[in-house]
């Protein structure tokens, strides 16, 4: 594990690089309602909310690892980082959602989990998951 005071990019234990990182995931609650209610509408405003949210994604130097239906997985430098971006997204969920019937939202959930990750354990350069699926 990296060490309290070692820099970010010295090596760890044995001789491995290792970099703090924070992980931010976020889904949609009810998505599955929503779909169901209206497919088409659901997937052309969850498009429109993940562009309006690129910017403060890269704003706080995070990065977009992997999207998967309604759920992003996010990397950020910091936990601080992650939290900011966090706090930015749900504002401007909230803003974009304030005209939109209660039954119709999208509520985000996100978790932010932080670690020290090696290079290989990025899940968009580890071994096991394919190309096509980075």
């Amino acid at each position: 594990m990296a060490r309290e005071g070692q820099p970010d990019d010295t090596p760890g234990e044995h001789g491995i690089e290792r970099r703090l990182a924070a992980i931010l995931a976020a889904d949609v609650a009810g998505y599955s309602r929503l779909m169901g209610a209206d497919e088409a509408g659901t997937a052309r405003v969850l498009r429109g909310h993940r562009t309006a949210v690129d910017p403060t994604v890269a704003s706080h130097g995070g990065r977009v690892v992997k999207t998967t239906g309604d759920g992003v997985l996010l990397e950020f430098p910091s936990i601080v980082a992650a939290v900011e971006h966090a706090v930015a997204f749900q504002k401007l969920m909230a803003e974009r959602d304030s005209d939109v019937p209660e039954d119709r939202r999208m509520l985000f959930r996100i978790g932010i989990q932080g670690c020290a990750a090696t290079p290989c354990q990025a899940l968009d350069r580890h071994p096991a998951i394919p190309e096509h699926e980075r």
